[in-house]
């Protein structure tokens, strides 16, 4: 009986959470973003950045010197550079960050792998905005904003 009770008293708010998120998740998926899919998402993608970016083919072969100091201080191998990133910034549909493009690198290839970005990350889409020489902003959309459209609310057609 003991083992019951124990099983009720641990299992129960992890079975109460699982659903809650479950229930967000339908009803509510901005609720469930921000609390749930944002955390994990910038995890995610904090973690594996440097190899996405490696497999999606946007790194470039680091400079003469950073390789130079690689060799001399460790006896690992000299990998290749992805692009500089920026503060990760969360909205309430997903996530913005910045790149910095290393010369030779253009915008377009950042939008060529968008597709394998948005896989290799777990989101429900990736957007590519030049926002000024060198420099592209990846929006990271963490859910189906077209799923439950919300219409403003009709408002008096009188005086302003």
């Amino acid at each position: 009986m003991t083992d019951l009770t124990t099983l009720l008293e641990v299992g129960g708010p992890l079975v109460a959470l699982g659903g809650g998120a479950a229930y967000a998740r339908i009803k509510y998926p901005a609720v469930y973003w921000s609390t749930v899919g944002l955390p994990i998402s910038a995890v995610r993608l904090l973690g594996s950045y440097g190899s996405v970016m490696e497999a999606c083919g946007l790194t470039m072969a680091p400079s003469r010197w950073r390789a130079l100091a690689v060799r001399a201080t460790t006896s690992r191998e000299v990998r290749p550079v992805p692009p500089r990133r920026g503060i990760i910034r969360p909205t309430s549909t997903g996530l913005r960050l910045r790149l910095r493009l290393a010369p030779g690198q253009e915008p377009a290839d950042v939008a060529a792998s968008a597709e394998r970005l948005r896989h290799a990350w777990g989101v429900h889409a990736v957007y590519v905005t030049p926002v000024k020489p060198g420099v592209i902003e990846l929006r990271l959309v963490g859910f189906d904003v077209l799923r439950r459209v919300r219409m403003p609310r009709k408002r008096d057609e009188g005086l302003l």
